[in-house]
């Protein structure tokens, strides 16, 4: 992972973008979650181990925390959506 990046800005569009309307209170926590965390990985965003190769959905999930089975079932329909 890249340097510690200590802020990341978020836009208020996101309250009134259709995509984020369709995705449940979880599925919304889920994406701000990975979204961070793809801001601390690399400058792209890239989810990228130091060697660049990409992470594995169960990297990302222990990562970003997400243990419980509703937090990853919620996690995994945000990410097919």
């Amino acid at each position: 992972m890249s340097q510690s990046k200590p802020w990341l800005k978020m836009w208020t569009l996101w309250l009134n973008d259709p995509k984020m309307d369709n995705l449940t209170l979880a599925e919304q926590g889920a994406w701000w979650r990975l979204v961070t965390f793809a801001h601390e990985c690399d400058a792209a965003g890239a989810l990228v181990k130091g060697s660049g190769i990409a992470l594995t959905g169960p990297e990302i999930l222990r990562s970003l925390k997400i243990t419980r089975p509703g937090e990853i079932k919620a996690f995994n329909t945000m990410v097919e959506k």
